[in-house]
């Protein structure tokens, strides 16, 4: 995005608020792929979704909520997770999904839960409920989303994060890189691999019930 572009339709608006500045900047990215609807892909926004509907009341918000033992293998070694202690990735993993359920309740017709492991396992109907519930028609090709991504997470490039910890260019796009490829269920069940036997135990006894709970078999 072309700074003086965004500056200059800033200084268009007559009366200024944070909710037509976010639509500009938002507006302004869209426009350079000819889009007229853009999306944040953030999880970190699963918790502020009160806050991110008083701002935008448009907004819609897809949740899309994976098995939590495999969450806590994916993530565990990297910088943004929770650290390698297995209770505090269970303690995440299901604190998070109560806290934007619970905020969900005000606004239940913007919020909608996808399964990553049907979404990467029939991803055309998957996409078909998102759709629907976001109110843009299907489109084939959102299936092929891979085939330009390159050339989109080229744009990256490397920030400091909140702990002042540099995270370069390549970390940052080496957590995409399942974006340049087809949708696989190859990672799903990775902990019944990857975690020890004391570590699936660890996890049952915090968020077992929870894991029943969201159908996922312990």
């Amino acid at each position: 995005m072309k700074e003086n572009v965004f500056l200059r339709k800033l200084k268009e608006l007559k009366i200024f608020s944070v909710s037509s500045g976010l639509r500009i900047f938002y507006s302004c990215y869209a426009d350079r792929f000819g889009k007229k609807r853009y999306g944040d892909k953030t999880p970190i926004y699963n918790q502020s979704l009160k806050f991110i509907k008083s701002i935008l009341p448009e907004a819609y918000f897809i949740h899309i909520i994976r098995d939590g033992r495999d969450v806590a293998v994916s993530t565990r070694n990297l910088w943004f997770g929770p650290g390698n202690d297995i209770k505090k990735q269970a303690e995440n993993w299901m604190r998070r999904i109560q806290r934007s359920r619970k905020q969900a309740e005000d606004f239940p017709e913007s919020y909608l839960e996808i399964r990553y492991e049907n979404l990467t396992m029939n991803p055309e109907a998957e996409l078909k409920k998102i759709c629907s519930a976001i109110k843009i028609p299907f489109e084939k090709r959102m299936l092929e989303y891979y085939s330009n991504s390159a050339q989109r997470l080229n744009e990256i490039r490397e920030r400091v994060d909140v702990k002042g910890q540099l995270i370069t260019k390549e970390q940052r796009i080496g957590i995409f890189e399942f974006c340049t490829k087809p949708p696989t269920n190859e990672r799903i069940g990775r902990w019944k691999k990857e975690m020890t036997a004391k570590e699936i135990n660890t996890f049952h006894s915090v968020a077992g019930n929870f894991l029943r709970e969201m159908d996922y078999a312990t």
